[in-house]
């Protein structure tokens, strides 16, 4: 008989194995752009304000936040700054 610790940490959340690694694979993507995101913003030729409001919406918005700034933010501040 084995316990469930024994088993893997898939197996320990009550997770299977496939469904486990989809997770994790969606959680590490997520933290890609968020951080991804963030190092964008910072080095982003914008004005310290509208850096400041972008950054609480990546950090309220966790997904849609960074997937704004990709999609819509990213280009129209790089054509701003030439």
């Amino acid at each position: 008989m084995t316990s469930s610790a024994s088993a893997g940490p898939a197996l320990a959340f009550g997770l299977s194995a496939g469904l486990f690694t989809l997770v994790a694979a969606v959680l590490i993507l997520l933290a890609g752009m968020f951080i991804g995101a963030l190092v964008s913003v910072l080095g982003s030729p914008l004005g310290g304000g509208l850096k400041l409001l972008l950054i609480l919406v990546i950090f309220f918005a966790p997904f849609l936040g960074p997937l704004g700034w990709f999609l819509f933010g990213r280009g129209s501040a790089c054509r701003g700054a030439r």
